[in-house]
């Protein structure tokens, strides 16, 4: 390994020293060129880390899209008086009912799962070339491992919440306020990389999570939808029909 390179090529004088991205982009330049073999690993590892994110992210959308398609459907007949049909119901044995439902858990948390396989493999190699660069104060791979995880798992968290949150934004308005209050609340805490404030989010997205399931009308079993007219905050106070 190098022991870090100055914008002319030279070895930096002080590592107490912050580098500046012209910099940053040199020396990673100039690691790829020292380092094809490694290099080349770590371009294949980002790629394929994408594509198993993308794969999560379609995992995801197509759950939460068929599960919002079919609880809209059993809005508009439990509206209306009429009975379920058949086909139906048989989606909603599918689809709905949370963990209970057949394909959405697997989907869905599979989905998140693979959000975060592919963050880790996306950048869970930079820990091993962080040195290479010769940056100040560079963590231990040991600690850059640990955070890269974090900020994976965090991160795909509050992508997968932003994601849902549109998916049920018309169906269930504050399950959607909800998620998207955690994303975030996730962004936020990657972007200050705090453990503390990642612990605060972590509690805090329990405690809303626990409001909307004790609290909120739309999370029971049974709710009907209020006409569209309905303030937001008539239906949270039980407003709704059928309350």
């Amino acid at each position: 390994r190098t022991s870090g390179l100055a914008g002319n090529g030279t070895e930096t004088e002080s590592k107490d020293e912050p580098l500046t991205a012209g910099q940053v982009d040199f020396e990673a330049k100039e690691w790829a060129k020292t380092h094809p073999e490694e290099a080349r690993k770590l371009y294949l590892s980002t790629f394929t880390g994408a594509i198993i994110g993308m794969l999560g992210i379609v995992f995801l959308l197509t759950s939460e899209i068929n599960t919002v398609l079919v609880v809209r459907d059993k809005d508009l007949f439990a509206s209306s008086g009429a009975p379920m049909p058949v086909e139906l119901e048989e989606r909603a044995e599918m689809w709905d009912g949370g963990l209970n439902a057949r394909w959405r858990p697997w989907l869905s948390l599979g989905g998140v799962g693979l959000m975060v396989a592919g963050g880790l493999l996306m950048f869970y190699p930079f820990c091993s070339v962080l040195a290479d660069f010769g940056l100040p104060q560079a963590a231990s791979t040991a600690d850059c491992a640990t955070s890269v995880a974090l900020m994976a798992v965090v991160g795909a968290i509050g992508w997968a919440c932003l994601l849902t949150s549109l998916c049920w934004v018309c169906t269930r308005p504050w399950a959607s306020l909800l998620l998207c209050s955690i994303s975030l609340g996730a962004q936020v805490s990657t972007s200050v990389a705090s453990p503390f404030l990642i612990l605060f989010w972590a509690v805090s997205s329990g405690f809303l999570a626990y409001w909307y399931l004790a609290y909120i009308p739309e999370a029971h079993e049974g709710y009907r939808p209020p006409d569209w007219r309905t303030p937001l905050w008539r239906d949270y106070r039980g407003g709704g029909q059928g309350y």
